[in-house]
């Protein structure tokens, strides 16, 4: 029998329910019915989780979290990422990459975020919101800049330096603000070979005149605030050549120790960028360290969020354990002062999940965020309640969840798919345990509604 797919790229599922409207919950969207006395509301239920670019806590309150998504939405969450929500209208940009954003120590309500276009008919640049996050503004300075990275002076909080990495040369490189995001200046050269596509900047934490940026070969600096320029990276001082540096962190109480985490390792410096060291331990497979973290209270911890789950040194950087699966991507990481042994991680596929151990375990938190692509949908003939959802593309969290109370909680139910996107399902009307998911690659079979399955055959 010829197998025919239905592709129906869904952002959200919905549970519809009739209810009272409450505007102030931006998980929740009014229809109208063909009845004028009738209101259905519908109501965002999961299955929870995806894709994570950014993740950040307040400096005033670390139970207050914002993250960045992959398609311009950024959810916020006040009790420590047990529940999230979507800010509502938020930056509302379907086509843009948050993969940053900072918060102004002084006004944690003043909120920036670092943007680029993954649709051709976006606008990337730097967003503003005065408000904590419910309404933004694109800085007029940074419009159409393909913002990699993103940073707040730490000894001045109207100063910032953004990163982009634009094909356009006129947008491509490190831009200045000296007035909160109020007007902006170049102060790297236009056109230059090697100043451009920049992935991630730094500022000194007492001159604001010392700036560091990694580009997508090796490092800069400047000492007169990008008046001029010197190459801090390279293989005569003990970095690898064609080292993409994914960010660059300076010790906020001794300028003089630097880290660079880049795709051909970790480096550290203890002249300012003169000279670096290769910090052993993390085995070359993991070479994409996306994320770098020194523990705020204990600086002989250190956490490197790779391409290939999270690593932890407790020595200062001379030995580490893998604490995740290999097949997480981390992209953020974060431990403030006040809760030393909780670690949270954003994570390409599975969203934010978080550790009170200092990273010895780690569960999901991600009631209230989604970001995934629903495929499929089948509620259970006879088992009320139960349903089945499969997601486009999760090949880490599992392609297929069950729910056994109508949406609220979801587990993965993926076992014998192999990551496989399935785009049907079908239930057998006079054996209802028996159910069939169709595939990119074949029909699969359940024996036991959908909790197990078995490869059974392939269109002919």
């Amino acid at each position: 029998m010829r197998l025919y797919r239905l592709l129906s790229f869904l952002t959200l599922l919905f549970v519809c329910a009739t209810a009272g409207v409450r505007s102030d919950d931006a998980s929740r969207i009014i229809a109208s019915t063909t009845s004028a006395k009738e209101v259905r509301q519908w109501e965002v239920t999961g299955p929870w989780g995806g894709d994570v670019r950014s993740l950040v806590a307040s400096p005033d309150d670390s139970d207050l979290l914002y993250l960045g998504t992959a398609d311009g939405q950024i959810f916020r969450s006040a009790d420590g990422a047990r529940t999230w929500r979507r800010l509502k209208p938020g930056i509302d940009k379907r086509g843009l990459s948050i993969d940053t954003i900072v918060l102004d120590a002084r006004d944690s309500k003043m909120i920036y975020a670092g943007a680029w276009a993954v649709a051709r008919d976006e606008e990337g640049g730097v967003f503003r919101s005065n408000d904590g996050g419910e309404h933004w503004k694109l800085l007029e300075g940074t419009r159409k800049l393909s913002v990699r990275s993103l940073a707040i002076a730490p000894s001045d909080s109207n100063l910032l330096i953004a990163g982009s990495a634009n094909d356009s040369p006129n947008l491509n490189g490190a831009f200045r603000s000296r007035d909160g995001g109020k007007s902006w200046e170049r102060i790297t050269p236009v056109g230059d070979k090697e100043i451009r596509n920049i992935q991630s900047v730094a500022i000194d934490p007492l001159d604001t005149n010392v700036i560091y940026v990694g580009t997508w070969h090796l490092p800069w600096k400047t000492t007169d605030g990008g008046v001029t320029w010197k190459q801090t990276g390279y293989k005569a001082v003990g970095m690898i050549d064609d080292s993409d540096v994914f960010g660059i962190t300076v010790n906020p109480t001794n300028a003089n120790i630097v880290f660079v985490n880049a795709c051909s390792g970790i480096y550290r410096s203890a002249s300012r960028g003169e000279k670096w060291a290769k910090v052993p331990g993390i085995p070359f497979s993991a070479r994409r360290t996306y994320k770098l973290l020194v523990h705020p209270t204990n600086p002989n911890v250190i956490f490197a969020g790779t391409s290939e789950g999270l690593w932890r040194s407790k020595d200062d950087g001379k030995r580490w354990m893998l604490l995740t699966s290999k097949m997480l991507v981390i992209r953020s990481i974060i431990v403030t002062p006040d809760k030393p042994n909780r670690v949270l991680i954003a994570t390409d596929d599975v969203g934010v999940r978080v550790s009170e151990n200092l990273g010895d375990d780690f569960r999901e938190s991600n009631t209230g965020f989604i970001h995934r692509h629903v495929l499929a949908i089948k509620s259970d003939a006879t088992e009320r309640g139960r349903l089945l959802a499969s997601v486009f593309h999760d090949s880490t969290g599992g392609s297929v969840f069950a729910s056994a109370d109508g949406g609220l909680s979801w587990q993965s139910s993926s076992a014998g798919l192999g990551g496989r996107d399935v785009f049907s399902f079908y239930q057998m009307p006079d054996n209802p345990t028996v159910i069939y998911a169709g595939t990119n690659n074949g029909v699969y079979r359940s024996n036991d509604r959908g909790s197990t399955w078995a490869f059974i055959g392939t269109a002919q």
